[in-house]
């Protein structure tokens, strides 16, 4: 097995210049660590979440990680529990001059929460729900024609670390508005996730 150190080493050596990523909840967690590392390879990341001054330390984070005077770092305030500040989002990035193509989109926004009971956003979707199936699926979709540019396009999906199991109520209650629980909420974005990423 290799030593830590001698994979941190190759890990340091990879060098993805010309490469572009938006990363969504990227403010913090795993997905702030993903959008430094992805600098450190500079990589042009565009981070997206709702803590302006968490994006503007980010982004501070990411150029001081780059060794590319190529590479571009931006945040974009975004509050993505909604669809469509999601798709009002990926359709200005797609319209935006320095943008022709997408290679990295990695999706990592969502809340910890035990909320026993369906939290509906003004749009009437449960806050979980929306966060961690609806709006990665509306992030994916509009900003497709993007990614189908790029030579090696990736999505990466943070979520379950597949510790869900299947949603057995989907028919009879597909977005948990009759009979929410925790655990039924996890299983459900879970399974959601997993069939429409499997497509």
């Amino acid at each position: 097995m290799a030593s830590l150190s001698s994979v941190r080493a190759k890990n340091s050596a990879v060098n993805l210049a010309g490469k572009r990523a938006v990363v969504v909840g990227g403010t913090r967690g795993v997905g702030a660590g993903i959008a430094v590392r992805l600098a450190q390879a500079d990589v042009s990341v565009t981070v997206v979440g709702r803590n302006r001054q968490a994006g503007e330390e980010i982004v501070s984070q990411m150029r001081n990680a780059s060794k590319s005077a190529e590479a571009s770092f931006d945040f974009v305030e975004c509050d993505v529990s909604l669809l469509a500040n999601a798709q009002r989002f990926a359709t200005e990035y797609i319209r935006r001059p320095d943008v022709s193509k997408l290679d990295y989109l990695v999706l990592s926004q969502g809340i910890g929460t035990l909320q026993p009971w369906y939290a509906p956003t003004s749009e009437n979707l449960d806050v979980k729900l929306a966060l961690h199936f609806y709006g990665r699926m509306a992030f994916i979709e509009t900003l497709l024609p993007l990614l189908r540019r790029s030579t090696d396009a990736r999505v990466l999906s943070v979520l379950s670390a597949g510790i869900h199991g299947p949603y057995h109520q989907y028919a009879e209650d597909p977005d948990l508005s009759k009979a929410y629980g925790v655990k039924k909420g996890a299983d459900l974005v879970g399974f959601y996730n997993d069939i429409a990423l499997d497509q």
